[in-house]
């Protein structure tokens, strides 16, 4: 069978703990060093689905048996060979496109990806080679956890609760089925508490072999779990070019964008992790029409951003980090420049629905460039807004409060990014962003389309 068959694993050698900030930027500097397993395939589904929490989707790979055969000496060759790992480069997505090159020469899989490699990215090459037969979805434990958790009533959530806080059981008012459902999840609980090490091995024991002992007392029952319906393949491009017009005070400009990787917030989570962001080398570049002026108005090295909500069973930690190069201009003086910014913090996120997220971050702010008023300066501020996915539109609304070691970094900003998918590939997007500093006021208001390649 499937489970009983080999995975093979191309994947950093990361400790289990790795807080997910340092985890990213670690990740994104070559911190971590890369090397292939090979293991039983039931193995490699416990470390993805039960002790890291991620969901698997499966495409089986249109490969003969004798290439299978080449594929698997060509990984004895190779060994246990180690080599630094980069998200963005030498990732495991870019590995095993070169193992399948190497099983079949003519594929030429690697030479499609020069600069950056995106998980995604590499799935659409292999369906454009006619490589993938189909495609299977796996949800992890903590998403199964989640999935029956929300279909539950509240009586249900109540027991549940207080079986794996209280260790108290409550029965009395559940039907058999309502029951199996919270022991069912009781149990998947336990057992990712255990691997969080929010549980020692003896507490584990005694409470999952209660929720075991109750469920085998009921009748059989299966529970739909829901998921990612969409699959990577579904999701747009990883590169991204923008073309704009907009007005900031009274000037009227036209903006040019491109993004190498990877998705933002207003960008469609249709196949992807909603609430997730990872953008690099994001650059754009204004000409003002009065002025007659072309500028280059921001380089976005990074930025990353988790909103992971909230809720009675979980508590991850939200966080934002932006690493930027921006041209700025100072409210009072009128004067701009560039600016070296480094932007970032944590928070928490909660659902409001499945569709819209409510989410707020303690955010530090470093800025350093010859234009401010000191060369450095230091602030503290918080944020908070509203991210909407809805499928046929997205938008975010963001507003933060700023105070710092000088006056020009004490402001209050508000943005509204809307976006409207035409297209897998194509969408149209407005951006508004209202500045406060010095008592000034500045409003920025541009629309325009993204291309997806």
């Amino acid at each position: 069978t499937q489970l009983m068959a080999h995975g093979v694993n191309y994947g950093a050698l990361v400790d289990r703990d790795a807080n997910g900030l340092f985890f990213a930027i670690l990740g994104l500097t070559g911190g971590y060093m890369g090397s292939w397993t090979v293991r039983p395939y039931y193995d490699v589904i416990n470390l993805y689905n039960n002790i890291e929490n991620r969901d698997i989707w499966e495409f089986p790979l249109n490969l003969t048996d004798e290439e299978l055969d080449f594929l698997i000496a060509h990984l004895w060759e190779i060994g246990h060979t180690q080599a630094r790992y980069f998200f963005f480069s030498r990732n495991c997505a870019y590995m095993l496109l070169e193992l399948l090159d190497a099983t079949r020469s003519d594929l030429g899989l690697a030479d499609a990806f020069k600069m950056h490699v995106i998980p995604v990215a590499t799935l659409k090459v292999l369906q454009e080679k006619g490589m993938i037969l189909n495609a299977d979805y796996r949800p992890s434990r903590q998403r199964r956890i989640q999935s029956l958790y929300d279909d539950m009533s509240q009586k249900e959530r109540k027991a549940f609760l207080k079986l794996i806080f209280e260790d108290i059981y409550l029965p009395d008012d559940l039907t058999d089925e309502q029951q199996a459902r919270v022991l069912q999840t009781a149990y998947e609980y336990f057992q990712y508490a255990y691997i969080k090490k929010d549980l020692d091995l003896k507490t584990y024991r005694q409470k999952s072999f209660f929720a075991l002992k109750k469920r085998t007392q009921l009748p059989s029952y299966s529970f739909d779990i829901k998921g990612n319906e969409y699959s990577p393949l579904m999701a747009h491009n990883t590169a991204r070019v923008s073309v704009s017009q907009g007005i900031k005070s009274s000037d009227i400009f036209t903006e040019f964008q491109i993004r190498p990787a990877y998705h933002t917030l207003n960008d469609s989570s249709k196949g992807l992790l909603k609430g997730a962001e990872i953008n690099l080398l994001d650059a754009s570049i204004r000409y003002y029409e009065q002025k007659n002026r072309l500028v280059l108005q921001s380089l976005d090295i990074v930025s990353l951003r988790s909103l992971s909500p909230v809720n009675a069973v979980f508590r991850p930690i939200s966080y934002n980090l932006d690493v930027l190069l921006e041209r700025e201009e100072n409210l009072r003086s009128h004067r701009e420049g560039y600016v070296y910014n480094m932007n970032g913090g944590a928070g928490q996120t909660y659902a409001l629905s499945d569709q819209v997220y409510f989410f707020w971050f303690f955010n530090t702010y470093l800025k350093y460039g010859g234009f401010l008023p000191t060369t450095g300066m230091l602030g503290f501020g918080l944020s908070s807004g509203l991210y909407g996915d809805f499928e046929v539109y997205q938008f975010l609304l963001k507003t933060e409060g700023i105070k710092g070691t000088n006056s020009y970094l004490n402001q209050w900003n508000t943005q509204l990014q809307l976006n409207k998918p035409l297209s897998q590939n194509l969408s149209l997007y407005t951006d508004y962003t209202l500045k406060n500093q010095y008592h000034h006021y500045q409003n920025t208001f541009k629309i325009g389309v993204n291309v997806y390649f």
